[in-house]
């Protein structure tokens, strides 16, 4: 695991796969890469198999197996900006396409709930306020994108598991060189304050209900609502294990069980905030070993969420 490694290091570059789909989560270990998980270009282009040192995408023979969509996002801790690189799979033929996306705050950390949909965090080194954007993308058309399933209730109300999807945009695809020139995302400003200090990680709620958002000073994990106050949920009084953890991934025990995973690399011990109803409403935080992870929450075949972005 390289979670707590890499956020050790300043100015690093990293980059995030935060979107993978048309691929079965059986395909994901061929690909070796996580959703979400941070990664260097070198570690990258090392897991990725034999190919040039500099090139960061994954290996042609496994782009060209995948089908669907496949995209990354770089940013550079505490500078500015973006960085997308996205593949699109027709057939046999792979499309490449980039694209930087400015930022008016220097980054620390992004998310995505999916591959159009991404949640950039910062500060804003003019007035020392914590950022937090939400930016949606606007695919053109013959461009392959992604949707995804955004509940229109509150906490509280249970929801079942809903897929994402991707189709081209029109319903025909077309190849990045004749297509129509991409609109620049639209962005939402989530958070704007000194209440919340530097976020090291952050993970939507597939349904779009609630980001949770997890600080670096003192890893206190806090379940963002729109239209309410940031709301604390683990902190490290209550629960020391959290100052080593870091939010990691989100997993499935079927259509409406759903698991929030932290990770401590520093004795390998896992935490859990269980939602078993899907409503939004956690269980306090759990300490597991992997076995007694495996044991307690044994993840369906589809389960890891992450997977299916």
């Amino acid at each position: 695991m390289l979670y707590q490694a890499i956020m050790a290091r300043r100015s690093a570059t990293y980059w995030v796969l935060i979107g993978l789909i048309g691929a079965s989560p059986s395909c994901e270990p061929d690909l070796h890469l996580e959703v979400g998980e941070r990664i260097r270009p070198q570690r990258m282009a090392e897991r990725a198999g034999p190919r040039p040192v500099n090139s960061l995408s994954p290996p042609a023979s496994i782009i060209a197996n995948r089908g669907g969509l496949i995209r990354l996002a770089s940013f550079r801790e505490d500078e500015f900006g973006v960085f997308l690189w996205t593949t699109e799979v027709q057939g046999s033929e792979f499309y490449r396409s980039e694209a930087t996306v400015p930022t008016s705050f220097a980054v620390t950390t992004l998310e995505a709930r999916y591959p159009d949909q991404l949640f950039v965090a910062g500060v804003d080194l003019r007035t020392g306020e914590t950022v937090i954007e939400k930016w949606d993308f606007h695919a053109a058309t013959g461009a392959l994108a992604g949707s995804m399933f955004t509940a229109e209730t509150g906490i509280g109300i249970p929801i079942p598991l809903h897929w994402p999807r991707v189709a081209p945009v029109g319903g025909v695809f077309i190849p990045p060189a004749q297509r129509s020139m991409e609109l620049p995302p639209t962005k939402f400003e989530v958070y704007r304050g000194k209440g919340l200090s530097e976020i090291s990680r952050m993970t939507p709620d597939p349904e779009g209900r609630f980001l949770l958002v997890q600080l670096k000073k003192n890893g206190s994990i806090f379940q963002m609502v729109p239209g309410a106050a940031p709301q604390l949920m683990v902190d490290a009084e209550s629960s020391p294990n959290v100052l080593h953890m870091s939010l990691t991934s989100i997993s499935q025990l079927g259509f409406d069980d759903r698991v929030f995973r932290l990770f401590d690399p520093t004795n390998f011990t896992f935490g859990v905030l269980h939602d078993p109803e899907n409503d939004g409403i956690f269980r306090p935080l759990e300490i597991l070993t992997y076995e007694e992870l495996s044991e307690t929450f044994p993840m369906e075949p589809y389960g890891d969420y992450r997977s299916m972005r």
